[in-house]
């Protein structure tokens, strides 16, 4: 059997004489006649020669008798998971050293994935492929605990997990991570699964490890953009400074150099340099650039010309007295602004933004 052909592995079957068999050949038998049972399509008469040889409890027929016992549950469909899972991993313990220990080892594996058990199942798979490197079954099963992995981290399987267990395995068996695009993926899906739940330190060494080992020009550009989006929510605004000038590049597409500009922008503010600030925002146009020179003039200071700009950022044609509602940003932008004329000490600009708003502040 697995050498011969069917028929011919029966006809040496029928050649034996039972007579003459001690009780490990006996056993030894029943676990032959079980197989070729099971060759032949008969699994009931192959489970009920299995458990005969499983309760002669004979070593190394008991532990086959055993694993092939959930194979034929397995493909009849009468497997209990959990049940077929504890008694294999615990006859596992006991046979070592051989093919049939690969074999055991791949279809407890194969079982820890199907249950969720996923630290176990590439435990199992690593230890076995480490163990087996030449046994046969030792690529589907390395090819297994790879797409297993991927499952987790690129289809959103590992959400069901608490993020610091997610964390934690992907770090432990994070030598499984695919080349290319699809592992840098993987990572970005982690770690923006870490930042929905505020561990943004975890998010950013995440992305950092991307940066200094897996990426190069425009991409490593775009992911260092998204780590400094991260330092400066976690309030690092030099780290997020040091992270976008050391992935600076001559020729970026427009729109991702216009996002690292306004990042480098806000890193600045955060870090009191205003007058940088400013100057790197000078040539960056749009409603968030605008929103960054406010709170840079407020930082230093500047009140009136916070007013201004505010002013101007909802100016009539945005805003008049006949325009739509604003919203309640814009609202609160400009009672802003109202404020800043205060402090500047600008009556005619708190009475020329009275004239322009009022209208449209009592709508709300």
């Amino acid at each position: 059997l697995g050498r011969l052909d069917d028929a011919t592995a029966e006809r040496l079957y029928r050649t034996i004489e039972f007579g003459n068999l001690d009780s490990d050949e006996v056993s030894e038998y029943q676990l032959l006649s079980g197989r070729l049972a099971e060759a032949e399509g008969r699994p009931d008469q192959a489970l009920d020669t299995y458990g005969q040889v499983i309760a002669a409890d004979v070593r190394p027929t008991r532990a086959e008798a055993v694993y092939r016992t959930i194979l034929v549950l397995d493909k009849t469909g009468r497997i209990d998971a959990a049940k077929a899972t504890k008694t294999l991993a615990a006859e596992a313990l006991l046979w070592r050293g051989d093919r049939l220990e690969a074999n055991m080892d791949k279809l407890l594996a194969d079982l820890y994935f199907r249950s969720g058990q996923y630290r176990l199942g590439f435990e199992t798979a690593k230890q076995t492929v480490e163990y087996f490197p030449s046994s046969p079954a030792m690529d589907a099963l390395s090819s297994e605990a790879q797409h297993e992995f991927e499952n987790l981290y690129l289809n959103g399987e590992a959400d069901r997990m608490p993020p610091v267990a997610a964390l934690a395995l992907y770090y432990d068996f994070r030598a499984l991570t695919p080349p290319g695009t699809s592992g840098d993926q993987m990572i970005r899906n982690l770690a923006e699964r870490l930042v929905k739940v505020d561990l943004l330190s975890q998010a950013a060494e995440l992305l950092k490890y991307q940066i200094d080992n897996r990426l190069k020009g425009a991409a490593q550009a775009q992911i260092a953009a998204e780590l400094a989006v991260i330092d400066i929510a976690n309030r690092k605004p030099d780290e997020a400074l040091k992270v976008l000038n050391s992935t600076a590049l001559a020729e970026l597409p427009p729109s991702l150099e216009r996002q690292r500009r306004i990042l480098e922008g806000r890193a600045l503010i955060d870090a009191n340099r205003i007058d940088l600030a400013l100057d790197i925002l000078s040539s960056v146009s749009g409603r968030d650039a605008d929103q960054l020179r406010v709170a840079a003039n407020w930082s230093a200071k500047n009140y009136e010309k916070v007013g201004n700009l505010l002013e101007v950022m909802y100016g009539p044609s945005e805003s008049g007295s006949s325009g739509p509602e604003l919203s309640q940003a814009a609202r609160m932008d400009l009672v802003r602004a109202a404020v800043a004329y205060a402090l500047a000490g600008d009556r005619i600009g708190v009475s020329r933004l009275r004239g322009k708003f009022a209208d449209a502040m009592a709508k709300g």
